[in-house]
């Protein structure tokens, strides 16, 4: 019996993960953004901005180490992209009394999305 071809196999969504885990992440960030920006605002200003923008900022660089990695035929995730998911840790942990748990899942997401580019390759972008 043939599969459909609109089928994936496992295989194939194990390769999509990390794409997954990055765009959830950039998501979530934009979230924390825009929620933190509206809410926090009237009260702090617009400089609270600032704190709320750092992990739509580490994402990007992640995305970015990962790309240019990719394009120069290397694979894997590279040391500028492991130093941005301990950037992203450092700066959960110490944001921990104000935004630092709603990082948490940001760097959950890098961290996985990391951990299965170290053997897969690329993002594949």
């Amino acid at each position: 019996m043939t599969q459909p071809a609109s089928s994936v196999t496992a295989g194939e969504m194990r390769d999509r993960l990390p794409r997954v885990m990055v765009l959830l992440a950039g998501l979530w960030c934009a979230l924390l953004l825009v929620v933190g920006t509206l809410v926090l605002r009237p009260e702090d200003g617009l400089f609270v901005a600032v704190p709320c923008g750092i992990p739509l900022g580490l994402v990007l660089a992640f995305y970015a180490a990962v790309w240019i990695r990719g394009h120069r035929g290397r694979r894997g995730p590279g040391p500028v992209a492991w130093t941005v998911v301990g950037l992203c840790g450092a700066f959960a942990v110490a944001g921990m009394l104000s935004i630092g748990m709603l990082v948490v899942p940001v760097l959950l997401a890098l961290l996985v999305a990391a951990g299965r580019l170290q053997g897969a390759g690329t993002l594949g972008i």
